[in-house]
């Protein structure tokens, strides 16, 4: 069990639950306007800014999903088109559809 001081707990669980809430929604309407985004290549200096130092401080939930998405999503990388989702989860229903059928028969 952690000791007082060294957990990961947010302090305010609500607040988190609303910067949670708000990253979801972010995420959802860049995948539905993934199409219309152009492609960027990441800034030369963002290993230096995004590195991690011992002894650093959080800076919250707030802080942290603003980052996420202003400092890191534009810059992302692999295929966010809507239709890869749904290829891969039709092709994943439509294996185990397969399977399941093949083994009744």
């Amino acid at each position: 069990m952690a000791s007082e001081g060294t957990h990961l707990d947010p302090e305010n669980w609500d607040d988190f639950g609303r910067d949670m809430h708000a990253l979801l929604d972010h995420c959802l309407e860049r995948m539905k306007n993934a199409r219309d985004l152009p492609w960027r290549p990441k800034p030369e200096d963002m290993g230096s800014r995004m590195s991690l130092r011992a002894g650093t401080n959080g800076v919250g939930s707030e802080r942290a999903m603003q980052h996420l998405v202003q400092d890191i999503m534009p810059f992302a990388t692999g295929n966010t088109l809507q239709g890869s989702l749904a290829g891969f989860t039709a092709r994943a229903c439509l294996s185990r559809w397969g399977q399941s059928w093949s083994q009744q028969r």
